[in-house]
């Protein structure tokens, strides 16, 4: 069993899904010690330009500027989108009429990957691809790639 595995098997015997499950799962993956994880997650997105939100965001923006995870341009916007609008947004060499990657640390629905791909509508871009660490909607999504996906 992966070192994914265990930590989403921990958090499920721990909580029973919801806000709070995944809240802590976020904390957990941006935790030091799951920093390989991270990486992993980022390491065919080299030539990406991606775009991301909330903790895990600017987690991944810390990284970026560190140089820990090369990407053509990273765009963060604010947490929340799935109950709100964007309202901030850190850059880092944003192009206009490209592709870009959502990244995020979990998928369920899609809320926030739609509100994403509506921000990116503004910029004339559009969004390629998604990229999660777990997914845990119920339908797979064929433009949704996961390292972890709960339903089968």
């Amino acid at each position: 069993m992966t070192k994914l595995n265990n930590i989403i098997n921990q958090l499920l015997n721990e909580f029973s899904g919801g806000e709070t499950y995944f809240d802590k799962l976020d904390e957990t993956l941006r935790s030091p010690e799951n920093l390989d994880i991270i990486i992993n997650l980022f390491s065919p997105l080299s030539d990406a330009h991606v775009i991301m939100s909330g903790k895990f965001g600017y987690y991944a923006l810390e990284l970026f500027d560190k140089g820990l995870i090369p990407l053509k341009s990273l765009i963060v916007v604010n947490g929340g989108l799935r109950k709100g609008e964007v309202e901030k947004i850190d850059v880092r060499f944003m192009e206009d009429q490209v592709g870009y990657v959502f990244v995020d640390d979990s998928f369920y629905k899609g809320r926030t990957r739609d509100k994403v791909e509506e921000f990116l509508k503004i910029f004339n871009c559009f969004l390629a691809q998604t990229r999660v660490i777990y997914d845990g909607s119920p339908e797979k999504d064929k433009n949704v790639f996961s390292m972890y996906r709960y339903h089968i």
